[in-house]
């Protein structure tokens, strides 16, 4: 989900009569922020890997997966993943302008 409030109505009885509304609050930071390529992604920390992010990005015909285990912090994962997105398209475009260079006779 890319959004920061999610709701639905559900049937909350077996008989099917009883609806109730339930509102989820996404906590992901980058979802409706920046250039809006921020698509998903799942958080969490554990000992061994520290605070981590595992999410998707797609805008402007570049797709990613990013994945950040070890983060400084909880709330430096939403520096450090945009950061690495930046990086990431600055490659692809660097990549793809060099691959027709070559392409072009001389």
């Amino acid at each position: 989900m890319n959004t920061i409030n999610y709701e639905t109505t559900a049937l909350q009885s077996y008989n099917g009569r009883k609806r109730t509304e339930f509102t989820w609050e996404n906590t992901n930071k980058l979802l409706g922020t920046g250039d809006g390529g921020f698509i998903g992604c799942k958080t969490g920390i554990t000992n061994p890997a520290g605070p981590c992010f595992c999410g998707g990005y797609e805008k402007d015909n570049h797709k990613f997966i990013v994945v950040v285990l070890c983060s400084k912090s909880m709330e430096q994962r939403w520096i450090e993943v945009p950061k690495m997105v930046e990086y990431a398209i600055k490659k692809k475009e660097l990549s793809e302008e060099i691959k027709q260079r070559q392409e072009k006779p001389n």
